[in-house]
């Protein structure tokens, strides 16, 4: 232990007598480390966080898979029929995300999210309540009491706290529920803002029961602790089988089960292991970086380290006392690098979007760990190799005062230049790929104009007549009834509002035939098409004379035309929606496409129905809210008020909410990619600039070592340039090496940069051209500095100092 103290001790001494070389180890060191915990704190939010159940690897999402392959949630009839044919599936629970109108007597309506949840849920996810119960069965038919369930927040904030709750009434849309329990803090089932839980129950004798196209029922199941999931795929993969050969109508269907985690992160993991991938990078370079300075310094410490060795030190003692100070490094980068994770964090946190469903990350105790011996590890690792070359003296040789080498780079130091440069090349490539998909995307047409339009959604009363449908119809008269608003639109669901259910549809004979026959499902009152910008290409609008006793109507989209009616006149053509009580319906008009999930997915065939023709079955699903639509041209902080005064003239206890622009909806479409286009232009700018100055770094000590050979080259008659071409050629021969193997490499990563690029080949040449000439550009301007200052140097001050 003494002799621990003694080389800690020693080894600050040393890095405070080169506070240049230890200030430039320690930041960059910090760098490196501060960005990793950064990223990692957010992918651990994500992808690693602790989920509110018990065993949740073995709580399974459960999906119908269809004919073509594609997966889908459940209708009613194979949601049950599913849980009869499999004891897997037995105890399978079903939930659907809803909203509702909360309210305590007296107490103004405020909105929130919760859902209708079977009552076996709770089993499957295995969380029993904090106190209180949850519903039963015989709660959960379709003549059980009104009951609810709420969380642990929602109890906390509206209720504060109340310990006797159980038992107590709140209203939910205007109905009383009666409260069973609480669950515990954390607890959800989909989504992390649910704030309560109702019963589901399935209906046995509804219309919609027989629907297998009305795709509404989320499914969750327990996997037994003696289970692999691969063979219970394949027991429900047999059940199928078997269905198919006395069905042949469900002939291609079964059901599809992924774990919990993988469903609720499946489509953001490969965007978030590429930026961990980009960020460890960084990391290497910066590694890199500190192996080129400790190779330098240990070469300069020669004459030093074999004073040491002629008085008797050992070779294992010098690489002990070498790799000390490398350790003392790497805490006092990995300290510094928790500062900057900190800050880099809080940036982070700015831009992280709605998708990854995360509110809140923080560099949290096992982060913190991790960094510490993230630099620990990397303090010693990286110091192995100069430790090992510092301490291969030559006492003959160093103490007659051959410090100076030729200055020449050593081979190891030639391979981590190149190292670097070339993943910095592959980072820059990158961010290059995604910015110029971001362009891209920027270039492809919505199909609507987005800018002043002010939105929001509302949800009709239990007790509303007609469905909600006259509800919706008087907000919508108050809302034209305000002379600041230029024109109204509502629908069921508005474009890019994160919701595009579709419907299966039948085309009467005559029409082209199609493998596919889906089309999006838009329930729209007259005025949608104008308020968004929509173009009306051909036929009528939807006016108030298309009630439900009217002759069914229906617009459709520019590519629904163009996909069953290639070569005819779609005006006047029938389609068939297959949902249940549908009638067939006459195309009255041609609408231009429109992009109403994101710029970067195909556009889908839609079709426009009128609110007021909804089928009766489906009315409650359909009209369990609607997204209203304002055109304007004064501010939303003003246009709010009036508008809330508006909706609560038809009924205080229908409150609006989820009020956006249309503008920050078409942000949020893309903030994904531009997450991915920050943080990757970050790392890659950073990568780049650790690169430069460790060339920079280098290139100067080569310089500085060379001191004597430039100083005979110039006194035997060597120009400035030629000095000059003679350091940056050799920066130049590293730098087109490291750049021409990440290029290399870019190319080989073309399967990892594909996922996050669009409308551009992962081979774009401009792209890896541009990329390539600017990491070489920094190269050489790394190369240049220090070979401008060889060329100031005198020829007889250099030869003096030899």
């Amino acid at each position: 232990m003494e002799s621990l103290l003694l080389d800690l001790r020693y080894a600050v001494r040393s890095l405070v007598k080169s506070p240049g070389f230890t200030a430039v180890a320690v930041l960059t060191l910090a760098l490196g480390i501060g960005a990793n915990m950064a990223m990692f704190s957010v992918a651990d939010s994500v992808l690693f966080a602790r989920l509110p159940f018990r065993d949740p690897d073995r709580v399974l999402s459960v999906n119908l898979r269809q004919p073509n392959g594609n997966p889908n949630i459940f209708s009613t009839p194979d949601f049950l029929e599913w849980r009869q044919n499999s004891t897997l599936l037995a105890h399978m629970g079903a939930f659907v995300p809803r909203s509702a109108n909360l309210a305590a007597l007296g107490e103004v309506p405020e909105h929130i999210d919760g859902g209708n949840a079977s009552s076996e849920i709770f089993g499957v996810l295995g969380v029993p309540p904090r106190f209180g119960r949850v519903f039963t069965a015989s709660e959960d038919q379709p003549n059980g009491a009104a009951v609810v369930v709420l969380s642990h927040g929602l109890w906390q904030s509206r209720f504060q706290s109340d310990a006797s709750i159980v038992g107590k009434t709140i209203s939910l849309d205007g109905a009383p529920h009666t409260i069973l329990g609480v669950m515990p803090a954390g607890f959800h089932v989909l989504a992390d803002t649910e704030l309560f839980w109702t019963p589901l129950r399935l209906p046995l004798t509804a219309p919609n029961d027989s629907a297998r196209n009305v795709h509404w029922l989320f499914a969750l199941a327990r996997l037994p602790s003696s289970m692999p999931i691969q063979r219970a795929q394949a027991q429900l993969d047999a059940i199928a089988t078997r269905v198919a050969r006395e069905r042949p109508d469900r002939e291609g269907t079964g059901v599809s089960l992924q774990t919990y985690r993988d469903a609720q992160t499946g489509s953001i993991r490969p965007a978030l292991l590429m930026l961990l991938g980009s960020v460890g990078f960084v990391l290497l370079i910066a590694c890199s970086n500190i192996a080129n300075l400790l190779l330098a310094r240990g070469t300069g410490r020669r004459r030093e380290l074999s004073v040491r060795a002629a008085l008797g030190a050992r070779r294992s003692r010098l690489v002990r006392q070498l790799l000390t100070e490398t350790a003392v490094l790497g805490i006092a980068g990995g300290a510094l690098g928790i500062v900057f994770g900190w800050s880099a964090l809080k940036i982070m946190a700015s831009l992280i979007p709605s998708t990854f469903g995360i509110h809140r990350v923080s560099l949290d105790t096992p982060v913190l760990a991790a960094g510490i011996v993230l630099a620990l590890f990397v303090g010693l690792l990286f110091g192995v190799a100069p430790s090992l070359s510092a301490s291969r003296v030559d006492l003959n040789r160093d103490l007659r005062g051959g410090t100076r080498g030729t200055g020449h780079l050593g081979r190891h130091r030639a391979i981590l230049l190149v190292s670097e440069t070339a993943l910095a090349c592959v980072l820059l490539i990158g961010a290059g790929l995604t910015m110029k998909t971001l362009w891209k995307l920027g270039q492809v047409p919505l199909g609507f104009r987005p800018d002043h339009v002010v939105t929001f959604r509302i949800s009709a009363p239990a007790n509303a007549s007609n469905n909600g449908i006259d509800f919706y119809h008087q907000v919508l008269d108050r809302m034209r009834s305000l002379t600041v608003i230029e024109s109204v639109g509502m629908a069921r669901d508005l474009p890019m509002s994160g919701t595009d259910p579709s419907v299966p549809i039948a085309v009467a004979s005559g029409a082209q035939p199609l493998d596919t026959s889906v089309a999006r499902y838009r329930a729209i009152a007259p005025g949608y098409f104008p308020t968004l910008g929509i173009p009306l290409l051909r036929g009528r609008d939807i006016s108030p004379s298309d009630t439900a006793g009217s002759p069914s109507v229906v617009i459709i989209s520019q590519s629904l035309a163009r996909e069953y009616w290639p070569n005819q006149d779609p005006i006047g053509q029938q389609i068939q929606p297959k949902i249940p009580g549908a009638q067939p319906t006459v195309v009255i008009g041609i609408a231009g496409d429109v992009r109403h999930w994101s710029r970067d997915l195909a556009l889908q065939p839609t079709a426009y129905y009128p609110v007021a023709q909804v089928p009766v079955a489906v009315r409650p699903l359909v009209l369990s809210y609607m997204s209203f639509a304002l055109r304007t041209h004064i501010a939303p902080e003003a246009l709010l008020p009036l508008v809330r005064a508006a909706a609560a003239g038809v009924d205080k206890t229908a409150p609006i909410y989820d009020v956006r622009t249309m503008d920050s909806l078409v942000a949020d479409s893309s903030s994904l990619r531009r997450f991915d286009l920050s943080l990757l232009a970050t790392f890659a700018g950073l990568a780049l600039a650790l690169a430069a100055v460790g060339v920079y770094g280098v290139m100067a000590y080569s310089v500085t070592q060379r001191t004597g050979e430039i100083g005979i080259r110039v006194a035997l008659g060597a120009s400035r340039a030629d000095v000059q071409r003679l350091i940056v050629s050799h920066a130049a021969r590293l730098g087109a090496i490291g750049v021409a193997l990440g290029v290399i490499a870019a190319f080989a990563l073309a399967r990892v940069l594909a996922a996050v690029v669009y409308g551009v080949s992962p081979h774009d040449g401009t792209t890896f051209s541009i990329a390539a000439g600017f990491v070489m550009a920094a190269i050489l301007l790394a190369g240049y500095l220090p070979a401008r200052r060889a060329t100031r140097i005198e020829p007889l001050v250099a030869l003096r100092a030899e």
